[in-house]
């Protein structure tokens, strides 16, 4: 309740801080705004109504924490969706009603996005209720738990947001480019968070707890066990995702955003920065995993050192290449500075815990890679078959096609991931994966 107390304050006066200074924020990051008439103006206007979200999402986080300690994790790993529930929402029913009344359409977006905040929040509070949270409004800055609360959050919050970090050293710089660049990369980046926010957020999510309490009682075999499940499970799982976004990542930007304004030529661009994204999918996921290992430890500054070598690494990416190959450079940029992350935290943990078997992990990792492009082979060449013969239907066509396609991809994974002897793939069944987030009492290793 402290820390709860402390939260809201301090995120309510940072939202309305970030209202009132939304002009000159915006001014810095979206310098290249000033380009296009009015773009900085309905930019300015968006993140006003947009600071709210940070209220919600700082009680929302909090609330999954607490949900957490009580090995609750389906609901947590859950509520992100609700955000983009709000944003399809808004986008099917909000925005066409905007743009008819004389509004601009992208407003919706916006409203979609409060909307999603706060089914996010609502969503764990009766799970809350069940495990006995109750609310009292104490403000005891002296407590220890806040004091070390407050020691450890400045570090955790820049560890395990190197990827956002990231998107906004791209956003500032992405506004010197062509107009719709900045739109190609936020719809993609999107679309990559998905599997990351289901797969690799939950994985790290379940293994934190464990990790720690094997450091507490100073159980280091179990500890590398751990980790080493956690590993391989975050590569079996989002493997599969980043190569079926790659080889499906036109028919599903096609599928979800060519409509109205959004053309052909918008969906080909969208993809391209997709595709790019989708090659840093595992990269991210094996950051969260070991970011948690060192959170375990009680070591939240090797995260944050990482954190500003890759962002180092993606700065000069973007400034070499930028020009190059345009928006497709931002992309590129973040996967690179996630797989530099990745291995720059995995050698400093070898070096803390010992061997803590990568050299299994890799050998696992590679067969994952085949088993997947197997898999994403067979779903693009079903997805132009369907695609032809579905024309005619186009946007029911287009759900069958990439929702046939996806499955059969996965289908064909778990096939010859079985049968290049992937443990994963021939122990994980629905009831594993609801056990994950669920939390199973009986083995927490």
């Amino acid at each position: 309740n402290v820390v709860l107390n402390v939260l809201m304050v301090a995120a309510g006066l940072t939202t309305i801080l970030g209202i009132v200074a939304a002009p000159f924020v915006v001014r810095v990051i979206g310098a290249g705004f000033d380009a296009v008439p009015g773009k900085l103006q309905i930019t300015t206007r968006l993140t006003q109504l947009l600071f709210p979200f940070l209220f919600l999402v700082g009680l929302s986080a909090l609330s999954a924490a607490i949900l957490n300690c009580h090995r609750r994790f389906f609901v947590p790993a859950l509520a992100p969706a609700m955000v983009n529930i709000g944003f399809i929402a808004a986008g099917l029913a909000l925005c066409p009603l905007l743009g008819a009344a004389g509004y601009p359409p992208i407003i919706g977006m916006a409203v979609g996005a409060l909307a999603g905040g706060a089914g996010q929040l609502l969503i764990q509070l009766p799970n809350l209720w069940r495990v006995g949270f109750r609310y009292r409004p104490l403000f005891d800055l002296s407590h220890p738990g806040l004091r070390r609360f407050l020691c450890l959050v400045g570090p955790v919050v820049i560890g395990v947001s190197a990827t956002k970090i990231n998107t906004v050293i791209n956003t500032f710089l992405v506004t010197f480019l062509a107009q719709r660049s900045v739109s190609y990369l936020h719809y993609a980046f999107r679309l990559m968070q998905f599997p990351l926010g289901v797969f690799g957020v939950g994985v790290a999510t379940v293994a934190l707890p464990a990790l720690s309490r094997h450091h507490e009682t100073r159980d280091r075999e179990s500890m590398r066990a751990t980790l080493d499940r956690a590993l391989k499970l975050v590569i079996f799982l989002t493997a599969p995702c980043a190569v079926l976004l790659l080889a499906l990542a036109h028919p599903i930007c096609q599928l979800l955003y060519e409509h109205g304004e959004f053309g052909p030529a918008d969906t080909a661009a969208t993809a391209q920065a997709l595709m790019l994204y989708a090659l840093g999918i595992i990269a991210v996921g094996t950051v969260k995993v070991l970011a948690s290992a060192f959170y375990s430890l009680g070591d939240a500054k090797t995260p944050m050192f990482m954190t500003g070598l890759s962002a180092a690494v993606n700065v000069g990416i973007n400034l070499g290449l930028m020009h190059v190959i345009f928006f497709r450079s931002f992309a590129l940029a973040t996967s690179i500075a996630a797989v530099v992350n990745a291995v720059a935290l995995a050698y400093i943990l070898r070096r803390r815990l010992g061997d803590i078997g990568l050299r299994e992990v890799g050998s696992m990792a590679i067969r994952v890679l085949i088993a997947a492009a197997g898999g994403g082979a067979a779903a693009w060449l079903l997805v132009g078959r369907l695609d032809a013969v579905l024309e005619p239907v186009r946007l029911v066509g287009s759900i069958i096609s990439v929702g046939a396609a996806g499955a059969v991809g996965l289908a064909v994974y778990w096939v010859l991931a079985s049968a290049f002897g992937v443990e994963d793939a021939r122990t994980v069944r629905i009831r594993g994966i609801a056990q994950l987030f669920l939390g199973d009492r009986r083995n927490e290793t």
